[in-house]
Parts: C-alpha cells; sequence; structure tokens
C-alpha cells in the first residue's frame, strides 16, 4: 500500500513538472505586430517597416486597417539573442489575446512606436493565453496633453507625426490648444519642392509649398485644376498663413510648413506632393486623413487610388465582359458548317449583329476612357516601365487595327439582276460591290478570318492586361481590399464555364442523328 501511494505520488510530481515546463505564467513588455506583416519575407511589413531590426517604424495604421493584418492574428516581439536591435518573434496571440489586439488598436490613438504589456500563460509551442493586454503609450499620451509624442521620429516643435506613401514623405503637425484652433503642419520630403493642401482633391485646395530654386521660400497658393498655381491665388480669407521652409543641402530633404487657422471640422484632409523643380509635374503625390485635435490618422493613401480603381474596372467590364460578350454573341447566331452538316445558330439573324454592334459600342466608350485615364493621369508615374503598360498599348494597337477592319470591311456579294429573264440563268452570279469603291467583295473571305484571328488575340491580351493590372494594384495599394482581382478571377471562370458549355453543344449537336433520322425513327415507331 505504501509502495502504491509513493509510485503515485512520484507520477503526480512528474505530471506537475511538465505541466510546470509547457505552460509558463508571466508578464512580457514588447512591440505588437500582426502575423501577416511579420511572416511576410525579411519581416519586412507593408508599410515598409522592418520589423526584425526597427519595429517602432510600424504604424498603427499597418497594424489596423489593412484587412488581411486583423485577420491575420497578433504577436509581440522581444529582443533577439543577436547583437545590437535585432528582435525576434516572444510569443503569439491566441483568440483572446487576438480579440483584445484587435480593440487596443482601433481604439489606441499612438502613431507608430506600438508597444504593450501582455499577461498570460505561454504554452510551449510559442502561443500565449492572454488575460490581458495594455498599450504602453496611453499613460504618457495623457501625461503630455497629447497622444502622439510616443512617436520615435516626431520633428522638434511638433507633437505628432505620421509617415506618408511616396518617397519617404512624413507629416508632422502640433495638436490645438483649443477645440478649432490654429495647428502648425508640415511635410518632409526629397525633392526641389515639397508642398500640402486642404482637402482631397488639387481643384480648390489652397496649398502652402516650400521651393529651393532662385533664392528659395514658402508660399501659398489656391489650386484651379491640375495645373500649376498662380501667385498671389490664395487671397484672405486664405485659411494657410505664415508659410515657412528648410532645405538640408545633405539629406535633400525639404520641409515646408504653414498654420492651419481653423481645425474645427475633422478629420481634415490633406494632399501632399513633392517634384524636380517648383511649378515642374510633381513626382510623388498623395492624400491623408488626419484627426488634427486626437492625433489619429483615418487614412493614408496616394492620390491615384481612385483613378487607379476607376482605370481597372473599366478595363475589366471592357475585356473581361462587354467585348467577349460581343464575340460570343456574333459565334452563336452564326451557323456552324461541320462535314455535310449545317448547324443553325441560336440567336437569329440580323438580332446576333444588332447585339454584337451595339456590345462593342459600349465596349469603345468604356475603353477609351480606360485609355484615356492611363495616358492623362499614369504616364508621369515613376517605374512606369513595367509589363502592364507595354501589354496595354499592344492592345490599343490591336483595338485600333480591329476598328479598321470594321470600316473596310469588304460588302457582301448580291445576286446579279438581269434586264430581261433568262431560262439559261436561273442562279445568276453574284455582281460585285466595291467598299469605298476600292475594297472588291471577294475579300470577304478573307476578312472574316482575320477579323476572327484577331479579335481572339485581342481578347487574349486584354484579359492578360486585367489580370496583371489587378496583380499590380494588389502590390501598389497592399493595404486595400483588391476587388478587382476579385472580380478578374470570376468573370474569368464564369466566361470558361460558357465557353466549354458552348463547345459541349456543338460537339453534342455533332454526334447527334440527323433531323431527318429522327423523323424516320419516329414514323416507325407510330
Amino acid at each position: 500500500m505504501v509502495a502504491t501511494m509513493s509510485g503515485r505520488m512520484v507520477l503526480l510530481t512528474v505530471i506537475l513538472a511538465a505541466l510546470t515546463t509547457a505552460v509558463t505564467s508571466l508578464t512580457h513588455s514588447g512591440y505588437l505586430v500582426d502575423m501577416f506583416c511579420w511572416e511576410k519575407p525579411g519581416h519586412l511589413a507593408i508599410d515598409g517597416s522592418r520589423l526584425a531590426d526597427a519595429p517602432q517604424e510600424h504604424t498603427m495604421h499597418c497594424l489596423r486597417d489593412p484587412p488581411q493584418c486583423r485577420r491575420g492574428g497578433y504577436g509581440v516581439l522581444r529582443s533577439g539573442p543577436g547583437a545590437g536591435s535585432n528582435f525576434e518573434l516572444a510569443y503569439t496571440f491566441d483568440a483572446e489575446g487576438n480579440r483584445l489586439a484587435l480593440a487596443l488598436v482601433d481604439s489606441s490613438p499612438t502613431i507608430d512606436n506600438v508597444t504593450v504589456t501582455v499577461t498570460g500563460t505561454a504554452r510551449s509551442d510559442g502561443v500565449m493565453a492572454v488575460e490581458s493586454l495594455a498599450d504602453d503609450n496611453a499613460g504618457a499620451a495623457a501625461r503630455t496633453g497629447g497622444n502622439c509624442d510616443a512617436a520615435a521620429n516626431v520633428p522638434a516643435g511638433f507633437d505628432c507625426v505620421v509617415n506618408l506613401p511616396g518617397n519617404q514623405m512624413r507629416l508632422a503637425w502640433t495638436l490645438p490648444n483649443t477645440t478649432g484652433g490654429e495647428s502648425t503642419v508640415q511635410v518632409t520630403g526629397p525633392g526641389a519642392w515639397v508642398g500640402f493642401g486642404l482637402g482631397s482633391e488639387m481643384a480648390g485646395s489652397p496649398i502652402a509649398v516650400g521651393f529651393s530654386s532662385g533664392s528659395g521660400g514658402a508660399r501659398v497658393y489656391r489650386l484651379s485644376g491640375n495645373v500649376a498655381p498662380a501667385d498671389g491665388s490664395c487671397a484672405d480669407p486664405c485659411p494657410l498663413k505664415n508659410p515657412g521652409m528648410t532645405f538640408n543641402a545633405t539629406s535633400g530633404e525639404m520641409s515646408v510648413y504653414a498654420t492651419v487657422l481653423d481645425t474645427t471640422k475633422q478629420p481634415l484632409g490633406f494632399i501632399y506632393a513633392a517634384g524636380p523643380g517648383w511649378k515642374a509635374y510633381h513626382a510623388s503625390r498623395g492624400l491623408a486623413q488626419v484627426n488634427l485635435v486626437s492625433g489619429g490618422v483615418d487614412r493614408v493613401r496616394s492620390l491615384l487610388f481612385d483613378r487607379h480603381q476607376l482605370h481597372g474596372t473599366l478595363m475589366i467590364a471592357t475585356w473581361m465582359a462587354v467585348i467577349p460578350s460581343a464575340s460570343l454573341v456574333a459565334r452563336l447566331g452564326k451557323s456552324i458548317t461541320v462535314g455535310s452538316r449545317v448547324l443553325p445558330g441560336l440567336i437569329p439573324t440580323p438580332h446576333w449583329f444588332y447585339a454584337h454592334l451595339a456590345l462593342h459600342l459600349a465596349g469603345a466608350v468604356l475603353f477609351v476612357y480606360g485609355v484615356h485615364l492611363a495616358l492623362t493621369e499614369f504616364n508621369s508615374l515613376p517605374n512606369v516601365a513595367h509589363h502592364h503598360a507595354a501589354v496595354g498599348r499592344v492592345v490599343i494597337g490591336l483595338w485600333c487595327a480591329q476598328v479598321a477592319l470594321g470600316l473596310l470591311r469588304p460588302n457582301k456579294p448580291h445576286p446579279h439582276k438581269p434586264s430581261s429573264p433568262s431560262p439559261s440563268s436561273l442562279s445568276p452570279p453574284p455582281s460585285d460591290s466595291k467598299r469605298l469603291g476600292i475594297i472588291p467583295s471577294s475579300w470577304r473571305p478573307a476578312f472574316e478570318m482575320l477579323h476572327r484571328a484577331l479579335a481572339l488575340v485581342t481578347i487574349a491580351c486584354g484579359v492578360t492586361n486585367c489580370v496583371t493590372g489587378s496583380l499590380r494594384f494588389d502590390k501598389l495599394y497592399p493595404a486595400e481590399d483588391n476587388v478587382m482581382l476579385k472580380v478578374t478571377g470570376g468573370l474569368a471562370g464564369t466566361f470558361g464555364a460558357v465557353i466549354v458549355g458552348y463547345c459541349g453543344y456543338v460537339v453534342a449537336l455533332c454526334f447527334a442523328p440527323p433531323p431527318d433520322k429522327l423523323a424516320g425513327d419516329r414514323d416507325v415507331e407510330l
């Protein structure tokens, strides 16, 4: 009996020791990360921050707003085993920890340098069962009266800063002393001129610009559109006052600042841009929606986002819906000759032709507008030498060739009408009606072959460019939900199913008994 009790005690001790080793209760402080960004190659977050070397640069915007970051779960870092400032993953959170992390990022006013203190039990697989999660920056923000001071790169004299997309630009500002009071805003970035304005579009926005050309300086303007502003255009009452600038010749960075007189309406939209020489076209630009009073950043993205999205929507509608539908209608309307059999079309003449023409006209409107956007909005972007633009030029050329073929299509030959009936000419030869007086109708068969072949090549190139464009959009705006990529895949699958179904229909008709055979069988049965 004593031996049995001793054995049980030993077994219980071993089990308790194993559980103690596998599960440890602790409190840990470190940088909060989302697992989607941490697991990217090189731990390079989608906002460009290097999580293994500089996790303090990881923005709250990146932790909070991208859907893939919210879905991927969260974890906390610790100093790595190597020398220097390398970091490694300490723990990933369980479901409760992820819920607490989402609540924290949705309510925290912190801009970046997001550090937390987490308490819970750590399992041997590195997952922490979180009991509590606290924002380390919340207390400091309350003590200073602001909520941006914890950011590591806040310029001297400012309270808040946010990194802007486009050539490492930054927007900094001071918190207003009173509701609706004044705030000093500064934008910094590389370039011979840097500017920012109030609003979400260029037209009508008051702007402050710092430039180094000539004797250098800073001025305020009001934009009349997508053109260089006129001097003295921001007349009183101008919402921007006291512009100034600084230029760092060593780093090539320009800073322009001005006082925003009224901060009552929040958040405020800020447009920003930089360029190689003042009143020359900007090399980069973007939009930030910032709450100057609370310090919160609602959204930061390129001003071209809406244009890129519209361009992609137009092209996807053209090449993956309207133009393929036009070709499909033409195919369904025409008969198919298989050996000695003629399979009738599913859409009677001339209805299929009218539908074919109407769809092509609709596609032309969508395509021309999409091309207009590409040529007027995107041709000045840096790094435009990519496959999407090259294939786009090919598609434009093919489409123009198809339009030319439509205009120059040879006429159908029509029967010759003799002045008096002739018994020997019951089937008179067709007469040749030349298109535009020079293109003979005898060329029509060759035209039909070329027209169909060119249509297939054009649609294939158009669909290919929709796919490459959707992938490029995903790279340009990784924080956005890429609906275009989903629509592209859905339309490709839909038309693939339609084509397979039509091919199956043709094959079934080819192997079906002729109509006269079916009629004979029915007569026998009767």
